[in-house]
């Protein structure tokens, strides 16, 4: 069988996705590469699945004119076209390849945040030296939260990829600081699954499965730790990490699929006006049903 067929197919119908101005389409197909590159281990597939997926959570969040729409089609396609340049370069995975790759994605998320900078956070000069202290600064607080783990600490992530998010668009960033980002990313994704799993009755959790769930997490801390130990260390792992989580999201996605609440992201366009994405109406419409039969029925209770 022809691993690059599969994969190449997938890319093929990515880039016509962006043609089209698709980005719902286009988060799909990211998945599916992902989803893809595991069944064929390929881990260099897999990496430019994870950093497609981001550009689209990215994308999401931009009010989308369609100047700015065609703009972000070239630069992704751009990005695709040199990721396939380098992997004709060599399909081994090594320290080169994944270096070149990861150059290539923090140009296409720098080239796309520009998009979401507003006026007066122009005034912000670049100052990776300040993101470097600040999210030294963060991960220590977020691991000393997580030490005592509880299911409420998972909002916890979410505040901190905001943060980190904050300092980038205002100060850049680095490929240290994006691999960091990026593995807390799908750390996260997979979490919600894990808690589902665990917490599934009732919210009630065995001993044995909450030890399980600990180490879990502690081998994740220890990942953030030595990455304040040297976090120009963190590229020879990063892709390997990163490749474990994306394996046990897809994996778990299979065995759950919908069943997991989604994080819901707002965006706002220039004039303020509310907008809430559609999976977060259907979300939301199914709660307040839930909360109206539940009402009626306490009602004919009492």
């Amino acid at each position: 069988m022809k691993n690059d067929q599969v994969l190449n197919d997938t890319i093929s119908a990515i880039k016509l996705s962006l043609v089209k101005k698709n980005f719902a389409l286009f988060n799909i197909l990211s998945n599916r590469l992902i989803t893809d590159s595991v069944f064929l281990s390929e881990k260099n597939y897999c990496l430019i699945g994870v950093f497609l997926r981001e550009i689209s959570q990215s994308i999401s969040l931009i009010d989308l004119s369609e100047e700015l729409s065609r703009e972000i089609e070239e630069l992704i396609i751009l990005f695709i076209k040199n990721f396939n340049e380098i992997i004709k370069e060599s399909r081994e995975e090594n320290k080169r390849i994944f270096e070149l790759l990861w150059k290539e994605y923090v140009n296409v998320i720098k080239n796309i945040m520009i998009f979401s900078i507003v006026e007066e956070e122009e005034q912000y000069s670049q100052n990776t030296i300040y993101t470097d202290f600040a999210i030294n600064y963060i991960l220590k607080y977020y691991i000393s939260e997580y030490k005592n783990f509880t299911r409420k600490k998972r909002t916890l992530t979410i505040g901190v990829l905001s943060e980190i998010d904050r300092l980038f668009k205002n100060f850049g960033f680095n490929k240290e600081h994006l691999a960091i980002k990026t593995i807390i990313s799908f750390f996260n994704r997979t979490l919600d699954y894990k808690l589902h799993n665990y917490y599934s009755n009732e919210n009630q959790i065995s001993e044995d499965d909450f030890f399980m769930l600990q180490e879990y997490i502690n081998n994740y801390l220890n990942i953030l730790d030595n990455y304040l130990q040297g976090s120009d260390k963190i590229l020879e792992t990063a892709q390997d990490y990163i490749y474990d989580y994306a394996k046990e999201w897809r994996f778990l996605y299979m065995k759950y699929l919908n069943t997991i609440p989604q994080f819901i992201q707002v965006k706002r366009k220039k004039d303020e006006q509310l907008i809430l994405p559609e999976d977060a109406k259907n979300q939301l419409r199914d709660l307040v049903t839930q909360s109206i039969i539940k009402e009626d029925k306490e009602g004919e209770n009492e």
